[in-house]
C-alpha cells in the first residue's frame, strides 16, 4: 500500500504475541514476540515454511489454540478495542464467525460430510442466535451461495460436501466465513490443493469480496505466486518470528532478509528453458489407452448410471533420461494415466509397451518381475507410508519380496538414504518422526530401492514448502540423470513443470489436447485450453528476481 498507516487505523493489532509450546517440543514458542497490524480494505499475506508459525498466529486470533498445551503466554490481540487474549470463551464465541471469519485449508475435513450444505450454513445463523425466520434464513443462504459464484444455489444447498468439487467446497467455506459479514477474513492456505484455474477463481473471489466489503484479509500461504497475485503487504515468518515485512512490491522484488531471499530464490520461474531433444531409447509407449469408471446400465429403479471417461485415446512415449510432464486440472485424468501404466488401475483397452512388451496383456504372475522396474512416488507423504512400520522395513520390503537377501536390501537402503539426504539411522525410526519433506524423500528412496527404469511421480511435490520442493526436485533430477531413468511427472503446478520437464502433455477431460517440447508449449501454446491454464497461473506476470551474488544463507 502506498500510504503510511498507523496502528490507530488498524482493525486488528497484534502486539508482542508469543504462543508457548509444550515442554517437550523442539522449541519453546510456536510464535515469539510477533507484532503486526491489519487495516481495512487490504490483503496481508503471511508467508513461510511449515512450522514458521503462520497458522498458529491465525489460530491465536480466532481463539482456536489447542489449550492448555499450546496457549498465548504474552502479548495482546486488539480487535475493536478488546484484547482477545483476555476475554472469556463465550465472548470470543460471539466474535468468532460474526466479526472475524476464517477459511480453512482443507474444506473436505472442515465441512461435515454427512450434513447437507444448507444445514451447515443454517447453523452459522443459529449459533449466533439471530432472530430470523426460516424463510429469511433460506433466502440468505441462497444469496450467500450466489455471491461466491456457485451455480444453482438451491441445488448446491441440498448437496452433501462429497458431491461437490474441491473448488465448490472451498466456495461453500468462503460463503460460511462471510455469512455474517465479518470485518476480518483469515484465509489459511485456501488454494494449496486446487488446480490453477480453480485457484485463480478463488483468489479473484476473495479479492473481489474484500474490496466490496472493505474487509481486512489475512491470507496465509507458502506460494509466492499467490502473494504476487493478491498481496498489498507481506509478512515473512521463520521459526515463529517475523524476519521481514513490507509492501508486496518491496518484499517480492527487493527482499532484504537472507531467509526471504533464500525462499524467493527457490521459486520456479514461469519461463521454460530451451532443452536439447532427448533421443535415447524409448522405455514406455502408451497407445490408444482408454479407461472409464461407472456404467450406463440401468439400476433397479430404471435410472441409467453415469460413465466417466477418465482416459480417452491416450498416446505418449517416454525415453531414457526424459521427464514427461502430464498437466491439467483436477479430474483431467492425469493420475489415472499414471496408475494405468503401472497397472494399479485396469484399463478398458489400449497398449502399454514397456521395453517393447505390452504389459496390459500380462497375468499378475507375469507382471510381478516387471513391477520392480516401474515405481511410483505418491502425492501424500503422510498417507503413503505405513505408520506402524519402521523406515528400514518400508524401504526393504519390495526388494525382499523380489528375492533379494535382507542384508543386501538393508545395505542398499542405507545407500539410498544417503542419496536422498537422510542419515542411515532413520531406518530404525517411524514415519511420524519425520517432516513432510523428509517423508517424501523416504518415498523416493522406497521407489528407487527396486532400481526402476520408469519412475512415476504423482504430484510428488505439491504438498511441500517451496524450499523443500526445490530440494526434492533437484534430487529427482540428479537421480534421473545418474540412473538414466525415464520419468512421468504428474502435476498441476505449471511453474514446476516449466523447470523440470523435457516434454509436456496437457490433459483435459481425459484427453491429451496438446503435446510437445516444454519450451514450445509454454511460449507458443496452440490449444485454447493450454492458453487458459497458463493465463490462470497466480503471479504469472511476476518475474522472480535474480538474487545471485546476494547472501541467501
Amino acid at each position: 500500500m502506498s500510504e503510511v498507516k498507523s496502528s490507530k487505523d488498524a482493525i486488528l493489532s497484534i502486539k508482542n504475541l508469543s504462543v508457548s509450546l509444550p515442554p517437550r517440543a523442539d522449541r519453546p514458542f510456536a510464535v515469539e514476540d510477533v507484532s503486526f497490524d491489519v487495516f481495512p480494505g487490504e490483503i496481508l499475506c503471511i508467508v513461510g515454511e511449515s512450522g514458521s508459525g503462520k497458522s498458529m498466529s491465525s489460530n491465536a486470533v480466532m481463539g482456536l489454540l489447542p489449550k492448555p498445551h499450546v496457549h498465548v503466554s504474552s502479548g495482546e490481540i486488539i480487535f475493536e478495542g478488546k484484547d482477545l487474549v483476555s476475554i472469556s470463551d463465550s465472548a470470543m464465541q460471539e466474535i468468532r464467525g460474526s466479526r472475524i471469519g476464517m477459511i480453512f485449508q482443507e474444506p473436505m475435513t472442515a465441512l461435515n460430510p454427512v450434513m447437507k450444505v444448507r444445514k451447515q450454513l443454517q447453523e452459522v445463523f443459529e449459533s449466533h442466535h439471530l432472530k430470523l425466520s426460516k424463510k429469511q434464513v433460506k433466502a440468505k443462504i441462497i444469496e450467500m451461495l450466489d455471491d461466491v459464484g456457485l451455480p444453482d444455489p438451491e441445488i448446491i444447498g441440498e448437496s452433501y460436501p462429497f458431491e461437490l468439487s474441491g473448488g465448490q467446497r472451498q466456495r461453500v467455506m468462503i460463503a460460511m466465513a462471510l455469512a455474517l459479514q465479518p470485518k476480518i477474513l483469515i484465509a489459511d492456505e485456501p488454494t494449496t490443493a486446487l488446480d490453477v484455474t480453480t485457484q485463480a477463481q478463488i483468489l479473484k473471489l476473495v479479492a473481489d469480496l474484500q474490496k466490496t466489503r472493505d474487509m481486512g484479509v489475512i491470507f496465509i500461504t507458502h506460494d509466492f505466486g499467490v502473494v504476487a497475485e493478491i498481496a498489498d503487504r507481506v509478512i515473512v515468518m521463520r521459526m515463529g518470528k517475523i524476519v521481514e515485512q513490507g509492501t508486496a512490491e518491496q518484499v517480492l522484488n527487493r527482499p532484504e532478509h537472507p531467509y526471504t531471499r533464500k525462499l524467493i530464490s527457490t521459486v520456479p520461474n514461469m519461463g521454460a528453458p530451451k532443452r536439447e531433444p532427448v533421443t535415447s531409447d524409448v522405455v514406455v509407449t502408451v497407445k490408444n489407452l482408454f479407461k472409464t469408471y461407472g456404467s450406463d446400465k440401468k439400476n433397479w429403479l430404471g435410472k441409467a448410471g453415469r460413465v466417466v471417461h477418465a482416459s480417452k485415446d491416450i498416446n505418449l512415449e517416454i525415453r531414457k533420461g526424459e521427464t514427461l510432464g502430464l498437466v491439467g486440472e483436477s479430474g483431467s485424468g492425469k493420475s489415472t494415466v499414471g496408475r494405468c501404466i503401472i497397472r494399479l488401475h485396469d484399463s478398458n483397452s489400449g497398449v502399454v509397451e514397456f521395453e517393447g512388451k505390452d504389459i496390459l496383456t500380462l497375468t499378475d504372475a507375469e507382471m510381478m518381475p516387471v513391477r520392480q522396474h516401474i515405481q511410483m512416488i505418491f502425492q501424500d507423504p503422510y498417507a503413503s507410508l505405513n505408520p506402524r512400520r519402521k523406515i528400514g522395513d518400508i524401504i526393504t520390503e519390495g526388494p525382499t519380496i523380489h528375492g533379494i537377501p535382507k542384508a543386501q536390501s538393508w545395505k542398499k537402503a542405507e545407500e539410498l538414504l544417503d542419496i536422498v539426504g537422510l542419515d542411515k539411522f532413520a531406518l530404525k525410526r517411524y514415519p511420524h518422526e519425520f517432516s513432510g519433506g523428509q517423508r517424501q524423500r523416504i518415498g523416493i528412496a522406497r521407489a528407487l530401492a527396486m532400481s526402476p527404469k520408469l519412475l512415476i511421480a504423482d504430484e510428488a511435490v505439491s504438498a511441500l514448502d517451496v524450499s523443500v520442493q526445490a530440494q526434492v526436485l533437484e534430487l529427482l533430477d540428479e537421480i534421473k540423470n545418474k540412473m538414466d531413468l525415464a520419468m512421468l511427472f504428474v502435476t498441476h503446478d505449471l511453474r514446476v513443470a516449466a523447470q523440470v520437464c523435457d516434454n509436456i502433455a496437457v490433459m483435459k477431460l481425459g484427453e491429451i489436447v496438446e503435446y510437445g517440447p516444454t519450451y514450445d508449449v509454454f511460449h507458443n501454446p496452440q490449444h485454447e485450453y493450454t492458453k487458459s491454464l497458463l493465463a490462470a497461473v497466480p503471479g504469472k506476470d511476476w518475474e522472480v528476481p535474480d538474487l545471485s551474488g546476494q547472501s541467501i544463507e
